[in-house]
């Protein structure tokens, strides 16, 4: 049947005023439980794992005994919801950690050992290791040397460290230093301060990618001020390291019209720490939506509920370790990818910010500033087109190419930075102020994708927003890549003009389903990774080619200054100018270790040639203007080749949407 509709479907395409939060949404909106929801995460973050981990007190990583009781845990919740549940594992790197004692200048002092990181004695996949210097190699015992951010010009400053135990501030990711730091003939590396806001008794825990060269650990920056050169350390501490197995715990209700879509929410359930905010909250949050969705509402389409194992660390020879519970997921899962239609992730719930975003794949932005237009949360919050690659969401709808939103009240930039991955992000109800913004924006998201007709699938927005991101100074012609852009959106129109006439579930299902295939086979190919939301593909080499061409102006005039402050912002020297040439080559080696979550459509940006590192240091040389010339050459073939994966993706786009199975009569 066609004709023009006024129920909640034809509402995703139509002026933002037109919609409203209808009686029976209010009814379930009124039912979730706020209260229920905290103490739920009460019980998560501190009843179910208990324990005095070496990698943090109540800390619960990849392939853990305490991972699977957070597991078994969930699980029961979700079968009491009535879902039919199911745990699906996967290989992870497992690292126990056993406590570190730390003795500096006579003193003990509370210390975690690093995700990662070596102990001072233990075994690798059954073989012993020993790095100490006492107690057969399990304690090690050496003089401390204060070094600064423990990077190359503080290496020059301090001298010669080998042998000793340095002290590091943490400014970059403490892979880096650490790196350095065995270069530099260090035998561990004790970290401290966590950037500007980062509170005196904090804990700090992080993966550092599996760089083992030496034992990493992590102080407390009021015991780190009371540290000199020359102070005697002792420390011992064990980490057993093994291949293992984590899981994701899967509840499904199947729908009742389309149970072959998917309306997923999810959340982490590994965590440092008691990890409260992080992510105990967000699986108290996915699991009371699943009540509330399960007791008082028939999902058309099929509710899943996912508890991912191993978003912070877990992934198998990689630095990008992280993610990879949703990374397994979507690759066990293309079926259900293929056929997301939307989904809702909960990852840092309910912070105190006074301002928020929903980060959303660019497709859903007209359906999210409905939501939040419906809710009167316009004022507060706003809504910024992508994701970022630090929480699952990314794998769901950059790699998945599903439909996917998540709400950020600020994150590390809005006060959390202070407790993120510390031992002090504890159940604190006033670390929730806005917990019932999320479960109501998350909950009438969820209820209006269940209710659509015609899915809100606006290919138009992403047109735009290629076209936003071609924008500016690019040092090529993007004409190609901006016309199917252009092309896309025209065609997208037509689609969705004639998709507002369409009021029956039976027409609409091949519809739907031709479009979120067409979905998946685009919007992957057009990213570059990305942590602060989208980019697309051509975006960091744009940045590269231009920063070479100032580069080179400025080596042939003779400003080498110039040339060096230009090269700084060439994307392998963000980090890599701070340390030793040794350190680089070391880090930039690991840097081509496979991730798939990365390299699945060549997202990683591709780094220049490893000469950029000695141009950077001789930016005054004769031959400088010539190097720094292939460097630019290089990047603009990237660059090109970035513009052609795009354009044909675009075009290749434009033409599925052109054979949408749209019935005889649609635009009428």
């Amino acid at each position: 049947m066609i004709r023009l509709v006024s129920g909640l479907l034809a509402l995703a395409f139509a002026p933002a005023a037109l919609a409203q939060v209808s009686t029976s949404e209010s009814k379930l909106l009124d039912s979730l439980d706020r209260s229920r929801t905290l103490v739920l995460m009460k019980r998560l973050s501190e009843d179910v794992v208990s324990n005095e981990s070496g990698a943090g007190a109540g800390t619960a990583v990849a392939g853990s005994r305490d991972e699977r009781l957070l597991a078994d845990f969930i699980e029961k919740e979700m079968a009491g919801l009535g879902f039919e549940v199911r745990r699906e594992s996967f290989p992870v790197r497992a690292y126990e950690s056993g406590e570190v004692t730390l003795v500096a200048a006579g003193t003990s002092l509370p210390a975690v050992t690093l995700h990662t990181s070596p102990g001072t004695w233990g075994t690798v996949d059954g073989v012993p290791y020993r790095r100490g210097s006492e107690d057969d190699g399990r304690k090690l015992r050496a003089t401390l040397v204060e070094a600064g951010d423990g990077l190359a010009a503080d290496y020059d400053r301090v001298g010669d460290v080998s042998g000793k135990v340095v002290l590091v501030r943490r400014t970059l990711w403490p892979s880096y230093a650490i790196v350095e730091a065995a270069h530099r003939g260090a035998v561990a590396i004790l970290f401290h301060g966590y950037g500007e806001n980062s509170l005196d008794d904090a804990l700090k825990q992080d993966s550092v990618w599996y760089r083992d060269e030496i034992p990493a650990f992590s102080i407390r920056k009021t015991d780190a001020a009371k540290l000199a050169t020359g102070a005697d350390i002792e420390v011992e501490a064990r980490v057993d390291v093994s291949y293992g197995v984590s899981e994701n715990v899967v509840g499904v209700v199947r729908g009742s019209t389309h149970p072959e879509e998917w309306i997923l929410v999810s959340a982490h359930h590994d965590r440092w720490f008691e990890g409260a905010q992080d992510d105990s909250i967000g699986v108290a949050s996915m699991l009371e939506l699943g009540r509330v969705l399960s007791s008082g509402h028939r999902p058309r389409r099929s509710l899943m509920l996912v508890a991912f194992g191993s978003e912070e660390a877990g992934a198998l020879d990689t630095r990008y370790d992280w993610l990879a519970g949703s990374y397994a997921f979507i690759k066990a899962h293309p079926d259900i990818t293929n056929r997301l239609a939307y989904a809702f992730n909960l990852d840092l719930v309910g912070w105190p910010g006074e301002k928020g975003e929903v980060f959303a794949t660019v497709d859903q932005l007209a359906f999210q500033k409905q939501l939040l237009d419906d809710l009167d949360l316009s004022s507060r919050v706003s809504v910024r087109p992508g994701l970022a690659a630090l929480v699952d969401a990314w794998n769901l709808g950059s790699v998945g190419g599903g439909a996917v939103s998540y709400l950020s009240w600020g994150g590390t930039s809005g006060g959390y930075d202070a407790f993120y991955h510390t031992q002090l992000d504890v159940a604190r109800d006033d670390h929730f102020a806005n917990l019932a913004t999320d479960l109501r924006l998350g909950l009438l998201g969820i209820l209006r994708a269940d209710a659509a007709i015609v899915l809100p699938i606006r290919f138009t927005e992403i047109a735009r927003w290629v076209e936003s991101e071609l924008q500016g100074d690019v040092p090529v012609s993007v004409e190609k890549p901006r016309t199917a852009a252009r092309e896309l959106g025209v065609e997208a129109k037509r689609i969705e003009d004639a998709l507002a006439a369409v009021d029956d579930p039976a027409v609409a299902a091949p519809i739907n389903a031709w479009l979120m295939k067409t979905r998946r086979e685009l919007v992957p190919w057009l990213l570059a990774t990305s942590y602060g939301g989208w980019s697309l593909k051509s975006a960091p080499y744009v940045r590269d080619l231009a920063a070479l061409k100032r580069a080179r102006a400025a080596s042939e005039s003779g400003d080498a200054a110039g040339a060096a402050s230009a090269l700084e912002r060439v994307s392998t020297l963000s980090w890599g100018r701070r340390l030793s040439k040794e350190a680089y080559l070391t880090e930039r080696l690991l840097s081509y270790e496979p991730s798939g979550w990365v390299w699945e459509y060549g997202q990683q940006p591709r780094p220049l040639d490893v000469d950029l590192y000695d141009v950077y240091r001789e930016p005054s040389s004769a031959e400088a203007p010539a190097r720094i010339a292939k460097l630019e050459a290089q990047a603009e073939a990237y660059l090109r080749e970035a513009l052609f994966i795009v354009t044909g993706r675009l075009e290749r786009a434009t033409r599925a949407l052109s054979k949408t199975p749209i019935p005889r009569g649609g635009t009428e």
